[in-house]
């Protein structure tokens, strides 16, 4: 029981950890499309 609760724990938190990080990593590629853009006209 304890152990489960471990497990589900820790696969929310990787869950958490990768959904944040997809959020930074797109908007980091949002910014670099803007700049690139700015720069290009």
């Amino acid at each position: 029981e304890a152990l489960q609760a471990k497990v589900s724990a820790s696969a929310k938190e990787a869950y958490e950890v990768v959904t944040k990080t997809s959020e930074e990593v797109s908007t980091l590629v949002k910014d670099s499309i803007a700049e690139a853009s700015t720069l290009a006209k």
